[in-house]
């Protein structure tokens, strides 16, 4: 069989979706099975890319980031003027 290759994007997307279903009486097996992954991957991606939390806290910290270099460019660009 073939190895697919999951952008980091759809593993992220998938992580949130299978803690839901586990959340649902479902077991990590089932929930795996209807996503078609293994249990193995679903640890091997949890453990790279962390849980639900964490990746909701990876994203604040992108905005975060991304909110102070934009208000950096903009006093660098007030202060030129």
């Amino acid at each position: 069989m073939a190895r697919k290759r999951y952008p980091a994007e759809e593993i992220i997307g998938h992580l949130p979706t299978i803690e839901i279903e586990t959340g649902k009486v479902l077991g990590i097996a089932e929930a795996c099975r209807k996503l078609s992954i293994t249990e193995q991957t679903y640890y091997g991606w949890k453990k790279e890319y962390g849980g639900l939390r964490s990746i909701r806290r990876s994203a604040e910290r992108r905005s975060i980031f991304f909110w102070s270099e934009q208000s950096r460019k903009t006093n660098c660009f007030e202060a030129i003027e």
